[in-house]
């Protein structure tokens, strides 16, 4: 859900119910997700192909955050949610080239969402 408010992407993300957020840390070309104790790991959307499986995905990967090691991991998981799978016949030329054109829009959706002035 994004707030309006704080211009952040918010929400309550796991099994054990811990809120997680997207913020840029007063950053306008970076994002970073963090947890309500502000661990943070600074995230990198990209759209990988994994041809053995037929598929193009977006993923949301994290790197280089600060805090309690625990927590960052429980944050990397969490970003593994954000994956969006497109099925691909990578055989065809114009199958592929539609699903990283399905996978772009979804990488700048995001970016929209969590980039985006409130």
């Amino acid at each position: 859900m994004h707030n309006a408010e704080n211009g952040k992407q918010e929400g309550t993300a796991n099994m054990n119910g811990i809120p997680y957020r997207f913020d840029d840390f007063g950053h306008n070309d970076v994002v970073a997700i963090a947890d309500s104790d502000d661990n943070y790991e600074w995230v990198e959307a990209c759209i990988v192909s994994y041809p053995s499986e037929g598929y193009v995905c977006f993923e949301l990967r994290g790197s280089d955050g600060e805090g309690d090691p625990e927590a960052l991991k429980r944050l990397r998981e969490h970003l593994e949610s954000y994956t969006v799978a497109f099925r691909c016949d990578f055989s065809k030329r114009d199958g592929f080239a539609d699903a990283v054109r399905k996978a772009q829009a979804a990488l700048d959706s995001f970016d929209w969402c969590v980039k985006s002035p409130s």
